[in-house]
């Protein structure tokens, strides 16, 4: 399982060219939505927020150890926002 491991490299294209954790950030949009619905937009607010925090902190200790590991990472990070895309 190693040999796989090691021949892994970052991808920046795709919804990875606009946000670093999509997938963290396709469940913070579906527990917002989720806590709208079936609440009200006050605890869809909640759920968001706290799925946001929560996502944030944990992409943050992951990233670290991105860094470590792939020497492009650190200009990706720079180039590329960790959960909401940048409005142009």
């Amino acid at each position: 399982a190693m040999e796989i491991i090691d021949e892994l490299e970052p991808v920046a294209r795709g919804p990875y060219a606009h946000v670093r954790h999509p997938i963290y950030l396709g469940v913070i949009l579906f527990l917002w939505g989720l806590g709208w619905m079936l609440s009200t937009w006050i605890m869809g607010l909640v759920a968001g927020g706290v799925s946001l925090i929560y996502f944030d902190r944990k992409a943050a200790v992951e990233e670290r150890n991105l860094a470590a590991r792939f020497p492009e990472f650190p200009a990706y990070r720079d180039r590329v926002p960790r959960l909401l895309p940048r409005l142009r």
